[in-house]
């Protein structure tokens, strides 16, 4: 039992280490919220990965408006978390398969979403996806980018859905909501009236 115990408190330790040096490699230090139109940003992470999506034959469809609703996050950081999702994808996926991206909005909610008709992904790995990077494989970089992007994702109290239809074998929604992320901020003026 004891060397049992010592064995687990050395993979705690290795896991905090990965921890440490991934997401300080991964994220940015400085948390900085600002209104950011999620729809271009939505862009910019498609533009980044699109490269990979070429090189690997994956048939990449973009439905993103040039411009949605602004949302108060740390713009760098959910860039980052969309780019990890894209990424993560493309290593499920083969020559020839699609991957569909769509930025929408609902009454109070901004969704984008990322489908693919791949393969899917394995029970094991679905249930694995988004948990806390403590329970993520430290051997796969896609599961413990996935991991960072939800911990992003849930800090902007983002919601993330997985569900799958006849067309698309894996569908990641990533719903946004409108309301906790307005510009909460307020000019001088505004403060002194209260």
């Amino acid at each position: 039992v004891a060397a049992r115990l010592l064995e687990i408190a050395g993979q705690v330790k290795k896991m905090r280490r990965y921890n440490n040096d991934f997401e300080s490699s991964v994220l940015n230090d400085k948390t900085a919220y600002v209104m950011t139109d999620m729809c271009k940003l939505a862009r910019r992470a498609v533009k980044k990965w699109r490269s990979t999506a070429e090189k690997k034959g994956i048939d990449l469809t973009v439905r993103i408006p040039d411009s949605g609703p602004s949302l108060l996050l740390d713009k760098k950081n959910v860039a980052t978390a969309l780019t990890n999702i894209l990424r993560a994808t493309s290593s499920f996926l083969k020559e020839g398969d699609k991957v569909l991206v769509e930025c929408s909005e609902t009454e109070d909610r901004v969704l984008v979403c990322v489908a693919d008709n791949g393969t899917g992904l394995p029970g094991d790995t679905i249930s694995r996806l988004f948990m806390p990077f403590g329970d993520a494989d430290p051997e796969s970089d896609d599961m413990r980018a996935l991991s960072v992007a939800g911990d992003v994702l849930q800090k902007h109290s983002a919601e993330i859905m997985i569900k799958s239809s006849y067309s698309w074998k894996t569908i990641l929604v990533l719903s946004f909501p409108m309301a906790a992320s307005r510009d909460r901020r307020t000019t001088k003026a505004d403060r002194r009236r209260r």
